[in-house]
């Protein structure tokens, strides 16, 4: 950090295999660059199997009369000839750099790694101001007591700016200009920089909600099967640089093209609004049907044309409970239907408050499962303390705070989801990662089946194998882990041969998914945004609550997978399919 500032942002992005401005290389490139002929190329491309050793041995032979400068990352990201890369670039470094600007490399280094590391080296730069060693076992280990401190208090500010304000960008200036003690006066809620949502805890059925929110006013929702998105808008004196940003998991997307009927729409409900200079809404995108209505599937919304679709003062409300929240939105935004036929149209989602008693929240609940919906999202309306059983007999019971306030990137017991599909298997679906397959047989000799699907481990940073859909063997092709399948089944079970959240629920066996059933790909997370071994203990465990049965077990033996031990050719396979 100190010795190349320059290049703090540049290995950010390509760490986090997150740059935005990469450039995948091409064919004519390396062609251009070594000489060789589009069928030599194809010859190499076919007995090694990997872009970066094709440029590897394309360029292994090519020598230069002038030598070139060293291949710096701050290069790498921000020339934008890629023929001159791959020029300047000595031995390995071809081999790296096209791997690295075909997104290929998959270092992937997950953002609590990545923030953490910066933190601690905040702290032992001159800005950080580290403790001074001392001599002596005492002073050593008082030393050692205070840097973790300095490390812990680091971190965790740098994650809280981060999930309030995720740019590595406007970070790494802050924390080169500033240090850590001014970054969070420098990164506030800003309107443009979508903030990380915050997550619902899945539960399975009423009787659980009001056991865990007790005598706390709630307000149940209906839950949409749509998209989740983040509409901001910026000042009124700033009518150029309107904004509408749909998440896609930390990789942050301007839908203005996909959806401009929702830009026609907010446009309109802005100009509507003089009292509103900016806002930032989190809401949800569902279609409907425009004759009568009627709510339809998210398959019908995502089916529309991926793109060219024709057709610093903020108030933050984060700290605010729901309520509050909710009243302003209500009486700033009321709803509101175009007149122009096949328009965007703006609605509050349909809810029923706890104080309206249990039958209405039970009616309320029917409606939910007779609609198009999912099923119910239940927010707390103030923040108070529940009373929550020890986890051991000898115990007591303390009392737990419930905030009802925004906590962007937290799954918070504030916000309970409950899912339809509750009544006849799991109260929710998992987001697993497809890792590996086996060649199917008979009449699926054209398909991979069974696919083995995997959790993220958080805490080790891997992915876990946890499932599959049918018995086999060891996997004949293993998966570049790229894809987050959303996945339903009967049931958890304990397994004798899976590892996934092995020691949570029991010291020799793992966890598994019984009868699972593909739903759909979540293009809007990460491989490290998919379920965790955690969330699949608490999903058993809820199921034990509910006095489900609990035996049986998987079928079959599971791996751990290592990803890279696939050969190119079979890597190429996996992903044709």
């Amino acid at each position: 950090m100190q010795a190349a500032p320059p290049s703090l942002l540049p290995a950010l992005y390509l760490l986090s295999n997150s740059f935005p401005r990469l450039i995948p290389p091409s064919n004519s490139a390396i062609q251009h660059v070594s000489g060789l002929s589009n069928a030599a190329l194809k010859r190499l491309y076919n007995t090694t199997g990997d872009p970066g050793d094709v440029a590897f041995a394309a360029k292994s032979n090519v020598r230069t009369l002038l030598p070139h400068p060293p291949l710096l990352v701050t290069g790498v990201t921000k020339q934008a000839a890629v023929e001159k890369l791959l020029v300047a670039a000595r031995g390995e470094e071809a081999r790296f750099l096209v791997r690295t600007l075909g997104q290929n490399l998959r270092v992937g280094a997950v953002r609590t790694s990545l923030t953490n590391a910066l933190a601690r080296a905040l702290v032992l730069t001159r800005r950080g101001r580290a403790p001074r060693r001392k001599k002596g076992k005492k002073a050593a280990d008082a030393a050692r007591d205070a840097l973790n401190e300095a490390f812990a208090a680091a971190e965790g500010l740098l994650k809280r700016v981060y999930v309030q304000h995720p740019n590595y960008d406007h970070i790494v200036k802050a924390l080169l200009d500033a240090g850590l003690d001014g970054l969070r006066e420098q990164l506030p809620l800003t309107v443009g920089v979508p903030l990380l949502p915050t997550l619902g805890s899945p539960t399975r059925s009423l009787d659980e909600i009001y056991d865990r929110l007790g005598l706390l006013p709630f307000a149940a929702e209906f839950k949409y099967d749509g998209q989740r998105a983040q509409i901001t808008r910026r000042d009124r004196g700033d009518r150029k640089r309107f904004l509408s940003r749909y998440f896609r998991a930390s990789r942050r997307h301007d839908r203005q093209d996909l959806y401009p009927d929702v830009v026609s729409l907010v446009e309109y409900l802005f100009e509507s609004s003089p009292g509103i200079e900016s806002f930032i809404i989190d809401s949800e995108v569902v279609a409907i049907d425009p004759s009568t209505g009627a709510l339809k599937t998210f398959q019908e919304l995502s089916n529309r044309a991926r793109k060219d679709v024709k057709l610093d003062d903020v108030k933050i409300c984060l700290e605010k409970p729901f309520r509050e929240r909710r009243a302003l939105l209500h009486s700033r935004f009321p709803p509101y239907t175009p007149p122009l036929k096949g328009a965007a149209r703006f609605d509050h989602v349909k809810s029923v408050e706890s104080d309206s008693g249990r039958d209405a929240v039970e009616e309320f609940w029917q409606q939910a499962v007779n609609s198009s919906s999912e099923g119910l999202m239940v927010k707390l309306l103030d923040s108070g303390e529940v009373l929550e059983e020890p986890t051991l007999k000898r115990d007591k019971p303390r009392r737990k705070p419930l905030p009802a306030t925004y906590e962007p990137d937290k799954r918070t017991s504030a916000w309970l989801k409950l899912k339809k599909d509750y009544v006849a298997g799991l109260g929710d679906s998992l987001d697993l990662v497809p890792v590996g397959a086996w060649h199917g047989n008979g009449r699926k000799a054209q398909w991979w089946s069974p696919v083995l699907l995997a959790v993220w481990d958080p805490a080790e940073e891997k992915l876990v194998a946890v499932c599959k859909c049918m018995s086999g063997l060891k996997p004949e092709v293993y998966f570049r882990p790229q894809e987050v399948w959303e996945i339903r089944g009967a049931d958890v079970t304990v397994s004798p041969v899976s590892v996934a959240a092995l020691g949570l629920v029991s010291e020799t066996r793992g966890l598994s998914l019984r009868f699972p059933r593909y739903i759909s790909s979540r293009e809007d997370k990460r491989v490290e945004d998919a379920s965790t071994p955690e969330f699949l203990a608490n999903m058993f465990r809820s199921q034990q609550a509910a006095g489900k049965d609990q035996t049986g077990a998987d079928e079959g033996d599971l791996v751990d997978v290592a990803v890279g031990e696939s050969s190119g050719e079979e890597a190429e396979d996996a992903e044709s399919e």
